[in-house]
């Protein structure tokens, strides 16, 4: 609004009275308060030099070019020109092209950047303040940013971008509401925003690779750029990879994850855990994970001598989570176990299973096998077996009173029937034994002694192609 004050003088020797006037065809002018006069009632003034003051008043609601006009005096029926009002109004005339704006799928955790255009046909440059609201959910200031200047000045008769910047931490769907206002004219314009967030895709690769029952772990690197601490829950279904509940990284800050790896079977396979909270939403990971044969167990050694048996109990470490069941196989016969072990579930790291293995061979010197216990559950494991069967030992004396028999208990350990031989030296001594035996089987060998004065020692020779067994006999002399 413009305010001018206009003195009008009557010089004339005749009082005046008389009534002001202005006209205009332009549509702007015609409104309602645009160009005013005040008072807009008749006026009146003495002769000789009496004055009044009159307000010329422009208060335009919309731009006016430069316009003339003139304001008459009306007096005594005739109308005459008094003086001319010059004028225009300049202003600015923005609209958004647009009032809404969808931003469309925003990736998570990444940037994404729009424009809000405004055009100005005015003929006078603006200026706006910009605010920004975030009108859904809680939170919004820790998982998500919406950023844009905090003024924009917009050229007359011309076009210019606003730029917004979105980023969110989390999934869902984010409206925000963008004002622009004019902070002297209080005029505003606002345009609604929405974005929609989607979960991303893995955002690392986490390779892993060991021996089975050899653990190993590695780090992921967890980001909070948040100005509190934010508390994740770990979801990994993953097999034998062990990762804590819960893990807390500190305020703008970084944290390192440990995932620890512990494979039962060989094989290659793949998992993706996920880091869940509040704040962040969910952070996926892929996880390439690859196991390889461990080495054999600790070998066990047996020492024997031929025709005899060894029983080791040894150990392995079950690492099954659940009750399994092992089979057990040998690639020697010379070595025997049970066909299967049942196995209770094992503590976090690991439990003792034991596992009993006889060694009898029928063939001098050393025989070497691998035992092989494999499970559904609990994977493969490899035992080497080393047995050492020595020459029969020495046996006896075996105390013969005169007149009398003994029995000396005897097997055939081959795995196959043989004929033995029986001999002793002294002629005092006679054997009665079977010539052929089964394979594995046992018998007695009866040795009886015709006696005499005197004690009388000899030796009792069992042989066969495979060796021979030497058994000590002492003959007591007759008592009468």
């Amino acid at each position: 609004m413009v305010k001018k004050i206009i003195t009008i003088a009557n010089n004339s020797a005749a009082p005046l009275a008389f009534k002001l006037r202005v006209t205009s065809t332009m549509p702007e002018l015609q409104e309602a308060g645009v160009l005013c006069l005040k008072p807009s009632k008749k006026l009146k003034l003495k002769p000789r030099g009496d004055t009044c003051k009159v307000e010329v008043t422009f208060s335009p609601k919309r731009r006016i070019q430069l316009f003339t006009r003139e304001v008459l005096l009306e007096c005594r029926g005739l109308v005459s020109s008094l003086f001319v009002v010059r004028g225009s109004c300049q202003g600015s005339l923005v609209s958004l092209d647009q009032d809404h704006l969808s931003f469309g799928a925003v990736v998570q955790q990444s940037y994404r950047c729009q424009p809000i255009v405004m055009r100005n046909v005015g003929d006078r440059a603006v200026r706006f303040l910009v605010v920004i609201d975030m009108l859904k959910s809680e939170n919004l200031e820790n998982s998500s940013v919406l950023q844009g200047s905090s003024y924009i000045d917009v050229p007359s008769s011309a076009r210019k971008d606003y730029q917004l910047t979105f980023l969110s931490y989390k999934e869902g769907v984010f409206i925000a509401k963008v004002t622009f206002l004019n902070e002297t004219t209080r005029e505003y314009l606002f345009h609604m925003v929405t974005f929609k967030v989607v979960a991303s895709g893995p955002i690392g690769i986490v390779k892993m690779s060991t021996a089975v029952r050899q653990r190993v772990s590695s780090t992921i690197k967890v980001d909070n750029p948040l100005p509190v601490p934010v508390t994740f829950d770990i979801n990994c279904e993953v097999p034998n990879v062990s990762v804590p509940q819960h893990f807390t990284v500190p305020a703008q800050s970084k944290a390192n994850l440990v995932l620890e790896y512990q494979p039962l079977k060989t094989g290659e396979s793949t998992g993706h855990p996920v880091l869940q909270s509040s704040n962040l939403g969910s952070l996926s990971y892929k996880l390439q994970l690859k196991a390889t044969l461990s080495r054999p167990e600790k070998p066990v050694y047996f020492r024997t001598t031929l025709g005899s048996r060894q029983t080791i109990i040894t150990k392995i470490q079950n690492f099954a989570q659940r009750k399994t069941e092992y089979l057990l196989q040998t690639d020697c016969a010379d070595f025997q176990t049970t066909k299967s072990i049942s196995a209770a579930p094992a503590s976090a790291g690991g439990s003792n299973l034991n596992v009993e293995v006889t060694f009898e061979t029928c063939h001098l010197g050393q025989t070497k096998a691998m035992l092989q216990l494999s499970s559904a559950l609990g994977g493969q494991y490899c035992i080497p077996l080393i047995g050492l069967a020595l020459p029969p030992e020495l046996q006896g004396p075996f105390l013969i009173p005169a007149g009398s028999t003994t029995s000396i208990s005897f097997r055939n350990v081959f795995l196959k029937a043989m004929a033995f031989q029986y001999a002793v030296k002294h002629p005092a001594f006679t054997v009665r034994a079977p010539k052929m035996l089964c394979a594995k089987s046992s018998t007695t060998i009866t040795v009886s002694f015709t006696g005499g004065p005197a004690t009388v020692t000899s030796r009792l020779v069992v042989s066969c192609p495979g060796g021979s067994w030497i058994f000590y006999l002492w003959g007591l002399p007759s008592t009468c």
